[in-house]
């Protein structure tokens, strides 16, 4: 029996086939709302160890002076020196950070930790003779794992994440104990970026918290009044 179809079928068929597969396609839409929402999990994660860390060190060393953005907006909580305020913390410094400390700072150390280690360096192909006539059979390229071990016993990837997240919070130096807690922030924005090497989820994390301070910030200055 012949299993035929015509050609007036097969083309539907095929546009079928096709527009089933393009609605499966992931949109640039879709793939930035999935990272803004792994930014957002994430945050929700490190609440409760990073505001606890700075409660307990609030009660052991005392308040801060606090970040001098949060020092003017106290001096002077004006409308728009609020909207300046947010967009330095929440838009700009996050921004700028994440670029520094996690995409350029720790991209480098884990490329330097990886040559280090060597496991990214492909093999060298013994040379010999190629038949042409032969035919071509595609070869699979292997999946490199990475190392479960990294340098100086550590896990594979926490020597950048700890260099970097050391530096983040000496950059801070001088608002009291807050560069304590901002290390262990740091730690979490730079285990985000090493799962996941996408710069967006960290940044998510980073104008969260920032704009979670100004709004009790906010608050504050509400409920004292003029």
């Amino acid at each position: 029996m012949s299993t035929n179809i015509p050609i007036q079928m097969q083309e539907p068929l095929a546009e079928g086939k096709a527009s089933e597969v393009h609605a499966k396609a992931p949109t640039l839409d879709d793939t930035a709302t999935k990272k803004k929402g792994l930014g957002v999990v994430g945050w929700l994660a490190a609440l409760a160890p990073v505001y606890g860390m700075q409660l307990m060190l609030i009660l052991v060393f005392g308040q801060s002076e606090g970040h001098p953005i949060i020092k003017m907006v106290e001096e002077n909580a004006s409308p728009t020196l609020f909207a300046l305020a947010f967009a330095a913390a929440v838009v700009v410094a996050p921004f700028c950070e994440e670029l520094l400390f996690r995409l350029v700072l720790q991209g480098w150390l884990e490329k330097w930790e990886d040559d280090e280690l060597g496991w990214r360096t492909p093999p060298v192909a013994e040379t010999e003779t190629v038949d042409e006539t032969a035919p071509v059979v595609p070869v699979p390229t292997p999946v490199m794992k990475p190392p479960q071990t990294g340098l100086y016993g550590l896990p594979h990837g926490w020597l950048p994440i700890g260099v970097s997240s050391l530096l983040f919070a000496l950059a801070h130096l001088g608002w009291g104990p807050d560069p304590v807690a901002l290390f262990l922030l740091a730690l979490i924005l730079g285990y985000v970026y090493q799962r996941t090497h996408r710069i967006l989820p960290s940044m998510v994390i980073h104008a969260l918290f920032n704009g979670m301070t100004l709004f009790m910030l906010w608050r504050v200055t509400s409920a004292a009044g003029p």
